[in-house]
């Protein structure tokens, strides 16, 4: 929708987003026989910029970079699992559900938790187009 010439700003997961996370969470599942569906899609610089020419856009920046974030409070990383990760638990029991967030939690506490505060391992894709005509 935008006139030629115009810009599209964006921020974005990048390429490894989360990676600790649902690497983790994958194996977990694996563990238990289960198939951890990935609902995300987490581009490279070179794979968006490609779809973003390919639309009609010139790449004009783009960043791929690590930002770890803050996560709210003594169960950041159990909430972040729960507000974010919902479809990879579809079908599978309350128990099981269960069991899988808190052994992420722990298995994950030496790398996420710092000074007594959760983070996430963000990888953010950052870009500036501009529309062709």
């Amino acid at each position: 929708m935008l006139k030629p010439e115009g810009q599209l700003v964006f921020e974005m997961g990048g390429k490894g987003n989360n990676a600790l996370i649902h690497g983790n969470l994958r194996r977990a599942f694996a563990r238990r026989g289960l198939v951890y569906r990935f609902p995300f899609y987490f581009p490279s610089i070179g794979e968006y910029a490609s779809l973003m020419e390919g639309a009609g856009f010139l790449v004009r920046t783009a960043l791929l970079f690590d930002r770890k974030t803050r996560l709210l409070g003594p169960d950041g990383l159990y909430d972040w699992i729960n507000m974010f990760v919902k479809a990879p638990f579809e079908g599978i029991d309350a128990e099981t559900s269960e069991e899988i967030r808190r052994e992420i939690v722990e298995e994950l506490r030496p790398k996420l938790f710092e000074d007594e505060v959760w983070y996430a391992d963000y990888v953010r894709l950052r870009c500036r187009a501009v529309k062709m005509s």
